[in-house]
């Protein structure tokens, strides 16, 4: 065997075996929020997330985004750039904010949920008009 058939070999050999280790890796996780307006007014509402509390500028957030919801409305699915959340700021209208934990998902305790399903209206108590939910 020459040089060439030889080198040429040994990267077909090397191609072949890196695509094949590539499927052993484990696939990133999705995550997503969904945004509930059930007050009687349009809403604008920012979410911050991150792997630690969002400064307020947007400063360690890797999605920061200001969506507005219609009252009474509920957005898509909204899925998030990459990234493992732990911690989420919600304004609502520049008025209302809320620091929060990334939920848990509702169907495997210890494990955090793959949606943030987020509730606003104003009609509930004060400290609880912006409500988390997580959903798996």
């Amino acid at each position: 065997m020459n040089r060439r058939a030889l080198v040429a070999s040994l990267g077909v050999g090397a191609l072949g075996f890196s695509s094949g280790c590539s499927s052993l890796l484990p696939e990133e996780e999705e995550y997503s929020i969904e945004l509930e307006n059930f007050s009687n007014s349009d809403h604008t509402i920012r979410v911050q997330v991150g792997e630690y509390i969002p400064a307020p500028n947007g400063g360690g957030s890797f999605h920061d985004e200001t969506y507005s919801v219609e009252a009474r409305e509920k957005t898509e699915s909204i899925p998030l750039d990459t990234g493992t959340p732990a911690t989420m700021r919600i304004v609502v209208t520049d008025e209302l904010t809320r620091i929060i934990a990334w939920p848990s998902s509702l169907d495997s305790p210890g494990e955090i949920a793959s949606s943030a399903v987020i509730h606003f209206g104003l009609d509930l108590p004060i400290g609880q008009r912006i409500q988390v939910f997580g959903d798996r």
